[in-house]
């Protein structure tokens, strides 16, 4: 059988699951069960019911039920998305009325990755997807023309030290997350460039991330071991797939972006000392005054004090910039 769901305190010792997280999302009450079904998904969002079932212990029926619920409820979305070379984490000043309509109008863009409001001061973050000349128009024209808009700011992404993609906050155990997946610590490159054919699983696979090989060959006019192929490429050159819940579904209701500033030099060690964090969702290294942009969701702020005061990464930094996240447009290339 599978062992439950655990949090770890800052020494890494395994802590029983917090009632804090068991939630009500919708009328809809997530229990363990529920949770490490989720915490499953985020490891192998196409890991089949069955798969599931054997490696958590729970029965089939169950995982089957419990997991469709979840899904039909947007609980929890699976999708795959697109790679890319270039990235950059732009930051968006508006007029205090207008910061919901521009959120939404950024959030619907294919190239937005995510979108939140923050706090102290109030603005958005988001990541988006561009090349250099793309990011000169984002940032000079584009996004100022948009009513509302009072002041942009870029820094581009240097390399990504955890996404959201590796994201698992012990909603499940490390030996259940290997079995489920291997790799779901690796951190994906773009090694390739997508054909027609596949841009249309593409499409497919981002409206329904566990779209199965025979609707994919139906999409695609290939045969099945075509897809699977394709399929197979795909996943490790061209595109991942992501489990998108939000944090306070999983009772995280603490969420906070953190611009860390450290020594150029130490800027990777700090970075990988942050993400090992079991509730670090996000967490890059940038070209801009700060070094290093962290997505952190803990279940209090008693757990951030703890977080900002771990010894792992907190002596090694110059300073710490925190914004608390308010509310969320966009996350994982799905629109909230």
């Amino acid at each position: 059988m599978g062992h439950g769901p655990a949090t770890r305190d800052l020494t890494g010792r395994r802590l029983p699951l917090s009632p804090e997280r068991m939630t009500d999302t919708d009328g809809m009450h997530l229990d363990e069960t529920d949770l490490r079904i989720i915490g499953a998904l985020q490891v192998d969002g196409r890991a089949s019911w069955r798969t599931i079932a054997k490696v958590l212990g729970i029965p089939l029926t169950t995982v089957v039920r419990r997991g469709n619920a979840l899904l039909e409820a947007g609980i929890v979305t699976v999708t795959v998305m697109g790679l890319a070379e270039r990235t950059a984490i732009i930051e968006v000043t508006t007029e205090s009325a207008q910061v919901d309509s521009v959120a939404h109008e950024l959030a619907s863009r294919p190239e937005t990755v995510f979108v939140y409001a923050l706090s102290s001061p109030t603005r958005l973050v988001l990541e988006q997807y561009l090349s250099q000349r793309e990011l000169a128009y984002s940032v000079l024209e584009d996004i100022p023309s948009i009513p509302g808009v009072l002041d942009v700011t870029a820094t581009p992404v240097l390399d990504y030290h955890k996404t959201l993609t590796q994201w698992m906050p012990d909603l499940i155990t490390a030996d259940e997350a290997a079995r489920l997946n291997p790799q779901h610590s690796s951190i994906n490159a773009l090694r390739g460039h997508a054909d027609d054919g596949d841009r249309a699983m593409l499409e497919a696979l981002a409206a329904d991330g566990r779209t199965g090989t025979a609707q994919l060959a139906e999409v695609t006019g290939y045969s099945t071991t075509t897809v699977r192929k394709r399929l197979e490429r795909l996943l490790t050159r061209i595109a991942e797939v992501r489990a998108v819940v939000s944090a306070e579904n999983l009772g995280l209701s603490a969420e906070a972006f953190l611009w860390v500033s450290t020594s150029p030099g130490r800027a990777a060690e700090v970075a990988d000392a942050i993400a090992s964090n079991p509730f670090t969702k996000y967490v890059v290294t940038v070209l801009g005054e700060h070094q290093i942009v962290a997505d952190v969701a803990m279940a209090d702020y008693e757990k951030f004090r703890e977080f900002l005061a771990d010894e792992k990464w907190a002596g090694s930094v110059r300073g710490v910039r925190a914004s608390t996240v308010l509310r969320t447009y966009k996350s994982g290339g799905v629109v909230a």
